[in-house]
């Protein structure tokens, strides 16, 4: 059996803000459109990680589980906003159901209730997307638990070794994109002056000069 508090909550979810469009057609339409909406903003899979994961952005293992960390981070940060919002709208549903109590006049009375009403759907909402969030940690996590704990023990010497291996390799796969943006010292790093002279050349027949080199 619900208690009074319980119930109070329930009736707010009970109400149908669909209810406000006339066109019957347009209604089956929008609850239909709710079959699907809560997918738009579910976690990602396990395929479309490692495919952020490419080998081409992520070169090396040090570059990979550097992005695993940076998602995590993330999540974790977004789990302690939700955190605040979360218990923050909790609070504001229950100081609601007081002011209802409180109220005397019918037409604020509704307006309270239509209040604590649009609470509670942004309450699901952030409930929804907290879930969301703990899904994708959970990913995250596991390929770190299977690859990544290794480089917690390394010296900052190697871990500095294996940040320049991971943006030589990036620059050898992206090499007009870096060239561009930062100039040819990494490639030149990379590829020795020869080979970088004659990687220009090629560069250059096959897709033209920069704009800064263009100028007198």
């Amino acid at each position: 059996m619900e208690t009074k508090e319980e119930e109070k909550v329930a009736l707010t979810l009970t109400a149908k803000p669909l209810d406000i469009i006339a066109a019957v057609a347009d209604r089956k339409m929008m609850e239909e459109i709710t079959q699907f909406v809560g997918s738009l903003t579910a976690p990602i899979t396990e395929t479309q990680m490692l495919l952020l994961m490419n080998d081409i952005e992520c070169p090396t293992m040090y570059s990979k589980i550097n992005h695993v960390k940076l998602q995590l981070a993330g999540k974790y940060y977004r789990v302690v906003d939700l955190f605040f919002s979360i218990k923050k709208k909790e609070l504001e549903i229950k100081q609601k159901d007081r002011e209802i109590e409180d109220e005397s006049n019918d037409i604020k009375k509704d307006l309270l209730r239509l209040e604590q009403q649009q609470l509670v759907f942004s309450l699901s909402t952030e409930q929804a997307a907290l879930g969301a969030v703990l899904k994708e940690a959970r990913l995250y996590y596991e390929y770190y638990l299977n690859n990544g704990t290794e480089f917690g023990g390394y010296t900052p010497e190697k871990l500095a070794e294996l940040d320049k291996e991971m943006w030589q390799e990036k620059a050898k796969n992206n090499p007009l994109t870096f060239e561009e943006r930062y100039g040819p010292g990494l490639l030149k790093d990379v590829l020795g002056d020869k080979k970088y002279e004659e990687y220009r050349t090629r560069r250059v027949a096959l897709f033209g000069k920069f704009p800064r080199e263009a100028i007198p």
